[in-house]
C-alpha cells in the first residue's frame, strides 16, 4: 500500500481481474484523474486473491506537439489505450518518436478498433491482449 500519490505504478490486467481487491474510491479517483480507463489498476493498491495476468506498459515514447493533438482529441477513457496501440505498432516499424505523419494514421486506425469493441470489456480485453502479444 503507498499514499497514492501519482499513478507510475499503472499495470494492465489482462486477465484475473476477479482475482484483484476491489478498486477503492481513492484508487479510483487517481485512475480516473491519470485518465486510465478499466482493465489500469495501481499495482500498489491491488491486492491478489489469485491469479493475475498483467502487463506494464512500455515507457511512453517522445511525441511531437502536433501528433499529441491527435490523442488529445480523443475520449479520455481511450486514449491511453489508443496510445499504447500506437506506440506498440510504432516499435515494431522501429518508428522511435511519434510524428503528425505518423500519428495520424495510426491513432485513426488504433481508433477504429478500439470503438468497434469499446462497449464491450471482455472483446476490448481481446483486442489488448492481441496487441501486447504481437512481436514487437
Amino acid at each position: 500500500s503507498s499514499d497514492l500519490t501519482c499513478s507510475t505504478c499503472r499495470v494492465w490486467v489482462v486477465e484475473g481481474m476477479p482475482n484483484l481487491t476491489e478498486i477503492d474510491l481513492d484508487e479510483e479517483n487517481m485512475l480516473e484523474e491519470a485518465q486510465l480507463p478499466a482493465p489500469f489498476r495501481l499495482s500498489c493498491q491491488a491486492k491478489l486473491k489469485g491469479d493475475v495476468i498483467v502487463r506494464v506498459p512500455d515507457e511512453e515514447m517522445e511525441w511531437t506537439r502536433g501528433a499529441l493533438r491527435e490523442l488529445d482529441a480523443l475520449d479520455p477513457s481511450r486514449r491511453e489505450i489508443i496510445r499504447m496501440m500506437v506506440e506498440k505498432r510504432a516499435r515494431a516499424q522501429g518508428i522511435t518518436a511519434i510524428l503528425p505523419d505518423t500519428a495520424i494514421p495510426f491513432v485513426a486506425e488504433a481508433k477504429r478498433e478500439v470503438e468497434a469493441v469499446a462497449d464491450d470489456p471482455d472483446q476490448l480485453a481481446l483486442l489488448v491482449k492481441r496487441i501486447f502479444q504481437a512481436p514487437a
